[in-house]
């Protein structure tokens, strides 16, 4: 992880067990796909804040680096609990 990243969020990290993980600042860091609302899909994880990170210098490389990094901390896991528990420990949060 670079600084730049782990500048971005304030662990710890929470699920609202509905659809959002937010930072301990309220920063928007994931959400996924809600079953209910999209029959036939399971809950997906994608990353989010897109609105703060665009309005920084270079946002747009900033997000994909967040993304592929945020992707490649939670590995395909789809359980929103478990996703905030490696987000935690991402970013040296128990």
């Amino acid at each position: 992880m670079t600084p730049e990243i782990k500048a971005l969020y304030k662990p710890p990290f929470k699920y609202d067990g509905r659809a959002y993980i937010q930072d301990s600042e309220y920063n928007m860091v994931a959400d996924f796909k809600d079953p209910d609302l999209m029959p036939g899909q399971g809950k997906e994880f994608r990353p989010r804040g897109w609105g703060r990170i665009g309005q920084m210098p270079d946002g747009a490389r900033l997000h994909d680096e967040v993304s592929a990094f945020m992707e490649g901390v939670v590995g395909g896991e789809q359980d929103p609990e478990k996703c905030v528990q490696l987000l935690n420990e991402a970013w040296g949060h128990d």
